[in-house]
């Protein structure tokens, strides 16, 4: 039910579209163990005045679905992973992204962290086809490497700054 919610387009969710998700062979008693444990973590939010479904245990008819809550996880994965990368690289942008495009361009990462720890920062300047094939050794993922802004020019007015 999480994968459902986490792509559920609405921020609401009617309890009669949750049941319509799970297996057909799903005890009630089970399901409702289930939504209880999405509000106790609180990626359900109950909306009291959708009424009760009569039912033992009782469940609201409606709920507000916090979809933060849902991502906790993969935020928390690009948080720990942006403490052991190099400080040049920006990671703010997976924040906003999907977890494909994480999942993706992870190992793109890898690589753009092993070149810097490595090599360092580039000293000669190089366009930015050049740059993506000297890190990746492919020149068609130039997009990758440039959304960094490793350029050779904003390092040098870093460096002067300091």
């Amino acid at each position: 039910m999480m994968d459902f919610l986490a792509r559920y387009a609405g921020s609401t969710i009617s309890l009669m579209v949750m049941e319509r998700v799970v297996p057909g062979q799903t005890q009630y008693q089970a399901f409702a163990w289930a939504v209880q444990q999405l509000m106790a973590e609180g990626i359900l939010v109950p909306i009291r005045s959708h009424g009760t479904n009569q039912a033992q245990p009782a469940l609201l008819n409606g709920y507000r679905i916090k979809k933060q809550r849902l991502k906790a996880d993969f935020f928390e994965e690009i948080r720990s992973r942006q403490l052991t990368v190099d400080s040049l690289l920006q990671m703010d942008c997976y924040f906003k992204g999907s977890e494909a495009l994480w999942q993706k361009e992870k190992p793109w990462l890898d690589r753009l962290q092993a070149y810097l720890t490595t090599d360092g920062i580039p000293q000669i300047e190089a366009s930015v086809w050049e740059r993506s094939y000297e890190i990746m050794e492919k020149q068609r993922d130039v997009h990758f490497a440039s959304q960094y802004g490793l350029t050779v020019k904003q390092r040098k007015s870093d460096e002067d700054l300091a």
